[in-house]
């Protein structure tokens, strides 16, 4: 009888410990599971973490496509070295103006007055320095150019600077032989034929304030201007202006007594008109 209960109970340990060895494995087994899922959902939120920024520093990195100007030309390039406010050049065959344009853009304090008395090195002169008016645009971009480049310049006694535009007054047949204004940017060159010149105030009261027209306001302004220009010039010119038309005003000066300026107005050429 004891011999029985031994065997029974040797039974019920064997099969509790078949049982336990089943339900270890399966724990094993849940646990192994569980950890792969977990894996599973860190490596899934990494990936998805990484697209994310991956995208993001695309879109940081995209940027505008680099607008670079065109090269200068080899003279415009020496001269901005020797001063960068130089902006062109501007040239009159048969009289004494062949000289560098400056220009401090932007700057309503020294841009019309600084090269007034400044040589092109920027030390003091008497003469000062041809410039373009602080407010016009004269860049390497020909649609963002001006309307009406204003160039300034000293009527000097020795005909340098300026002072040779007073040809144009004193012998009206000098004009046919001389009609053309070669002004250069840094960057193209452009002819402006001469339709106008005069004699006008240059006071804060003076009836015609050409120096402020540096770009028109609309169609009517621009025609106002022109008629202006050439009702003041004391012989006829039959040069076509229109609407659109980008010009030149070389503006000297012709009396201090009353302040006058003496003024010459051109018309840019397009391409297909430069011989």
């Amino acid at each position: 009888m004891k011999t029985d209960i031994k065997k029974i109970d040797n039974k019920y340990i064997i099969i509790g410990a078949s049982v336990a060895v089943v339900v270890l494995i399966g724990f094993l087994v849940y646990i192994s599971k569980d950890k792969a899922l977990v894996e599973e959902s860190s490596f899934s939120s990494f990936n998805s973490s990484r697209t994310t920024t991956s995208i993001v520093l695309t879109e940081e990195i995209r940027t505008e496509p680099v607008v670079t100007e065109p090269p200068m030309f080899e003279r415009a390039a020496e001269l901005y070295q020797q001063n960068s406010d130089t902006v062109g050049y501007i040239r009159i065959k048969n009289i004494m103006v062949d000289y560098p344009v400056v220009q401090i853009p932007d700057n309503p304090e020294i841009g019309n007055s600084f090269y007034i008395d400044h040589d092109f090195n920027k030390e003091y002169s008497k003469a000062g320095t041809i410039f373009l008016d602080y407010r016009a645009n004269f860049g390497s971009d020909e649609n963002l150019h001006s309307d009406n480049l204003v160039v300034y310049g000293h009527n000097m006694r020795n005909d340098t600077m300026f002072g040779s535009l007073r040809r144009y007054r004193q012998d009206y047949s000098f004009y046919e032989k001389n009609s053309i204004i070669e002004l250069s940017s840094n960057y193209k060159d452009y002819k402006y034929e001469i339709f106008g010149f005069f004699i006008v105030s240059g006071s804060a009261t003076s009836d015609f304030k050409y120096w402020n027209k540096v770009d028109f306001s609309d169609e009517d302004d621009f025609n106002q201007y022109v008629n202006q220009v050439r009702r003041r010039t004391p012989i006829n010119i039959d040069v076509d202006v229109e609407y659109g038309d980008k010009l030149i005003a070389l503006s000297t000066c012709y009396s201090d007594a009353d302040n006058s300026r003496f003024v010459v107005v051109g018309r840019r050429l397009s391409d297909d008109e430069v011989t």
